[in-house]
């Protein structure tokens, strides 16, 4: 009788092993801001447009209003509420791209816990949003996504808060500036405390995502400086990355894809300039429409313009399209299937799900 039973046992377990989709389902959760978010998207998938900028700003609600992963819509002021699927059904925000590629869509799979406005520090021991990173590390899963620290540095440079910088002439001087500014934020400590938690009190495989090149409209810096600042944000987040050596082969740095702002330097010959020039560039530009009609008047013979924005609009170009979404969701499936995480569903070079219906990848906002 009991040698039977452990037989049957045995045969179940090997059959369970053979049979594809009985193994335990693939779990993902992300932590982040904006623009993992997919802020510029409301929570079923149309973009809202530039009248409702001021009324889905953050502000102090700290409610992620008019982000494609939240139930909370323009003007809101209700408590932070997250859609009952974290975006997966819409499809804009880039982890929910990814998961949805990944096969990530049963139930419990996936949650995206990214805050439009949130800072490291929230996330942080004692941040307002602690209980978010904790609950992610209470779901146990099998990779946890961070995407963490353009808040508030790119918000105070591109926004005019860091006015000391933007007043020094020589780009020398504005580097040093700069620099100290961004060390000055804290924000590579909080970011490798966050992720020296996600190790130590997790058994997930961590991706710390970096960030693209964005060049709002809105922005007084010229675009070397909007460089330079985006270039010492990405290096603050490889600094916490570094930091947290210790993590082995259980932490990842998905450096993403690098939009292009359609000037130079570079080595690519423009052919899409309006005056007929040919500069040479750093690719047609991937920046927002509105952007890259600033960039037309303000470089008519430098200016290489593109014909898929990977920024909204809506929000001066701080922010994915669905364009730049499914870039950066491409990206994390061939991290992916690179490292085997996340089942074995994933292809190198293979397209996300498609986005949203009714709305076209690269159209306006």
């Amino acid at each position: 009788m009991c040698r039977t039973a452990r037989t049957s046992l045995l045969i179940a377990l090997c059959l369970a092993a053979a049979i594809p989709g009985t193994a335990a389902a693939q779990t993902m959760r992300v932590l982040g801001d904006s623009v993992s978010a997919g802020f510029g998207y409301l929570g079923d998938g149309t973009p809202w447009r530039a009248r409702d900028l001021l009324r889905c700003m953050p502000g102090p609600y700290d409610n992620n209003r008019c982000a494609s992963n939240a139930a909370n819509g323009v003007g809101s002021t209700s408590p932070l509420r997250f859609l009952p699927d974290f975006g997966l059904g819409n499809g804009v925000a880039w982890p929910a791209q990814a998961a949805r590629s990944l096969g990530l869509t049963r139930a419990g799979q996936f949650a995206n816990f990214a805050i439009s406005g949130a800072t490291p520090a929230d996330f942080d021991t004692g941040g307002k949003f602690a209980h978010l990173t904790a609950r992610a590390m209470r779901d146990a899963p099998d990779v946890v996504v961070v995407m963490l620290g353009a808040n508030p540095i790119l918000h105070e440079f591109i926004l005019g808060r860091a006015y000391g910088c933007e007043l020094r002439w020589r780009l020398a001087s504005f580097a040093a500036c700069a620099d100290a500014h961004v060390q000055a934020s804290g924000l590579t400590r909080h970011l490798a405390r966050i992720i020296r938690t996600l190790v130590d009190g997790s058994r997930a495989q961590v991706v710390v995502v970096n960030y693209p090149l964005a060049v709002p409209a809105s922005a007084f810096l010229q675009v070397d400086r909007v460089r330079y600042v985006a270039g010492a944000l990405q290096r603050a987040v490889r600094a916490a990355v570094r930091a947290n050596g210790a993590g082995g082969d259980r932490l990842l740095l998905m450096e993403g894809p690098q939009a292009r702002t359609g000037l130079g330097p570079g080595t690519h010959r423009c052919e899409t300039n309006a005056l007929g020039a040919h500069p040479r560039v750093d690719g047609e530009s991937t920046q927002a429409r509105v952007t890259q009609m600033k960039l037309a008047i303000l470089h008519p013979f430098g200016f290489c313009p593109g014909a898929v924005p990977w920024f909204v609009s809506s929000e001066t170009g701080a922010h994915l399209s669905l364009a730049g979404h499914a870039q950066y969701a491409r990206a994390f499936v061939d991290l992916a299937a690179a490292h085997h995480l996340l089942g074995a569903g994933a292809t190198p070079g293979g397209a996300p799900a498609p986005p949203v219906p009714g709305v076209p990848v690269g159209s306006w906002p």
